[in-house]
């Protein structure tokens, strides 16, 4: 199946929601408390991306989706400035690539796409934050990751610990190929 990579725009918001709802639906099943999965639903998600896309873009934000060759968004991406409290540029806040269309290159499709986008604004490094447990976190670890610190992050009485990560946007371009 061929896919597209395009820039987040209005109309995107189901789509993104879908995506985001069932990839946190499927990643963390057993790692992030039940009722709170259970909680995550695409109507409200689709107005929160609604939000997002009526504002977008912002100052520094850049947002893009994956769309397959029936128009349907399989993954996402966005990224912003990073918070001024960082010692880096810019943050991947989120990548999000739907279970089925895993393993075939989008998610590093999307990251070159990302880092051509910090290369434009002369940012250099970049920090992302992921779930320990989470199960793609081989595909960050490919990456060569500077470990920044564990923060823990607390969700329904449950404590989660998250590495803050940050990396060299020229050696990751490298490692991307």
């Amino acid at each position: 199946m061929a896919y597209m990579i395009r820039e987040m725009k209005e109309g995107d918001a189901y789509g993104i929601a879908y995506v985001h709802v069932d990839s946190w639906n499927t990643t963390y099943q057993g790692i992030v408390p039940q009722g709170y999965l259970e909680r995550l639903q695409v109507g409200e998600q689709e107005q929160k991306w609604e939000t997002i896309l009526h504002e977008y873009p912002g100052k520094s934000n850049y947002g893009l989706v994956a769309v397959n060759d029936e128009s349907e968004i399989v993954g996402f991406a966005i990224c912003d400035q990073a918070d001024e409290k960082e010692p880096v540029d810019g943050e991947l806040n989120a990548i999000y690539i739907h279970e089925n269309d895993q393993q075939h290159g989008i998610g590093r499709a999307l990251l070159r796409h990302v880092l051509a986008n910090f290369r434009e604004k002369g940012w250099e490094t970049f920090l992302t934050v992921a779930l320990v447990d989470n199960p793609s976190f081989p595909f960050y670890e490919k990456l060569n990751p500077h470990y920044l610190r564990l923060d823990t992050w607390k969700v329904d009485g449950v404590e989660l610990q998250e590495w803050v990560m940050t990396f060299h946007v020229t050696e990751v371009e490298a490692l991307l190929g």
